[in-house]
């Protein structure tokens, strides 16, 4: 059974945990290449943002963290950036 005080808690931190990604968002449109951005939950838990950039790079972040799992090449979605190398772990 959870208390009224963890009850609170738990939502403020799932409210901080939407304050990051909003962030993320600001951040990465900040430079003017957002196209299309859009967060979605995998499973019950894992939380990804999923956004594409001109000149066509589709890009894969963690919503909590806002580290970048994955980069595609321009152009070319379905295949990983030339050097991209993501951080461990995942």
């Amino acid at each position: 059974m959870t208390t009224m005080d963890e009850r609170f808690r738990a939502a403020y931190r799932a409210a901080a945990a939407r304050e990051l990604a909003l962030a993320l968002r600001l951040i990465t449109a900040h430079d003017g290449s957002l196209i299309y951005s859009r967060e979605v939950t995998i499973g019950r838990r894992e939380r990804l943002i999923l956004s594409v950039h001109l000149p066509g790079i589709l890009r894969v972040a963690d919503a909590e963290t806002g580290q970048v799992l994955a980069e595609s090449l321009p152009g070319d979605m379905l295949t990983l950036a030339p050097g991209f190398e993501p951080k461990w772990p995942v």
